[in-house]
């Protein structure tokens, strides 16, 4: 089953890199419009989990109805939407779910990237550079401009990096600095662990769920949310995916039974 698994990644690996270089092309007759990312995470996301065999699951993502005018051209409000990250599958699984008009944030390494790169950077999406802290500050005011000026919501990742099955790192402020700076509210998306609930060597490798969360009104306790109690305001917030992830993890591994 180990073979198994190399097979699949692999065909995977290719499958995506062929779906990126086309997107980019693609890109290249409108870069970097708002809807280009909407249109190339779908996709491969789609493709990565039926070749993977991965259940992907878009759990409440009627709830974007509420939140967006999902139409092509329509103008998007203004949001943060902010999810785990702990795998590179996850990437994927996020992608896949978020609605027309949003893009993400993301390294500015990731444009070196073949393929995968172009079609990021050509989607619209943002790129900075979190080694610099003054690059870092400088590109999220220019955040809030694009998403003031174009109408777009951004989708970040708070943790910053990887967890790599070490459960939900700390977050980091910068998301909800630009929240609080853009007048934004925040829409959760809470990944299940895919450590726990995903094995390729299995011929059905589990299953993934991206349970989309009403958005937060950025208060606490009826009072709205500053600089003095933002760190109180992040760590409910993380309190809050702890607890979803778990139940989500729960109710996965219960439908899977999978024997050990």
């Amino acid at each position: 089953m180990i073979i198994l698994c190399y097979v699949r990644i692999f065909i995977a690996f290719i499958v995506a890199a062929v779906a990126y270089a086309v997107f980019a092309i693609f890109f290249l007759l409108r870069p970097f419009h708002k809807n280009n990312s909407y249109y190339c995470n779908n996709t491969v996301a789609k493709i990565i989990f039926w070749i993977l065999r991965i259940k992907y699951t878009r759990r409440n993502y009627d709830r974007f109805k509420d939140y967006f005018d999902c139409s092509m051209g329509a103008k998007t409000p203004m949001k943060i939407l902010i999810a785990n990250h702990q795998h590179t599958l996850d990437l994927f699984a996020v992608g896949g779910t978020l609605p027309p008009g949003v893009v993400t944030i993301g390294k500015r390494i990731i444009c070196l990237i073949p393929f995968l790169g172009w079609a990021f950077m050509l989607g619209g999406n943002i790129l900075i550079n979190r080694r610099d802290r003054k690059s870092a500050f400088a590109t999220m005011k220019a955040v809030k401009e694009k998403m003031h000026a174009q109408q777009v919501s951004v989708c970040i990742l708070p943790e910053g990096t990887r967890s790599w099955g070490r459960g939900l790192l700390k977050f980091k402020k910068g998301a909800f600095y630009l929240a609080l700076d853009a007048k934004a509210p925040i829409v959760p998306m809470i990944v299940s662990s895919i450590h726990k609930t995903v094995d390729l060597r299995r011929w059905n490798s589990g299953e993934i769920i991206v349970d989309v969360l009403p958005e937060l009104d950025m208060e606490v306790d009826g009072e709205g949310v500053t600089i003095e109690n933002l760190n109180e305001f992040i760590e409910s917030v993380r309190n809050m995916y702890l607890k979803h992830i778990e139940e989500l993890d729960k109710e996965i591994l219960e439908r899977l039974n999978w024997k050990k």
